[in-house]
């Protein structure tokens, strides 16, 4: 008994800094998605959001505001979705490391 606990023990540092890396992410994506979130409310594009077309007018101009906000919404669900999943897998790991 008394080498199951300790060997139970020898795992959980690394456990716990799978777990804290795990937050991290997590709180990494949230703040990607509150700046893209800003982005959005001040109607303005971040750098990765590029789209050139040879032709510029009033029509292709719109067309290219629509698709990059699309994009910007595109991705800020992205986001959502990754942050979603890994809060999902450090809360499976937390639950492992408790019992």
């Amino acid at each position: 008994m008394l080498q199951d606990s300790t060997f139970n023990m020898a795992l959980r540092p690394s456990e716990l800094n799978r777990l804290h890396k795990y937050k991290q992410k997590v709180r990494l994506l949230e703040l990607d998605i509150q700046f893209l979130r800003k982005c959005k409310k001040f109607k303005i594009f971040p750098k990765f959001i590029k789209i050139n077309i040879p032709i510029k007018n009033k029509t292709t101009d719109r067309v290219i505001h629509n698709a990059k906000l699309n994009w910007l919404n595109l991705e800020i669900k992205n986001l959502y979705s990754k942050q979603d999943s890994l809060s999902l897998q450090a809360l499976e790991l937390h639950l492992d490391i408790s019992k």
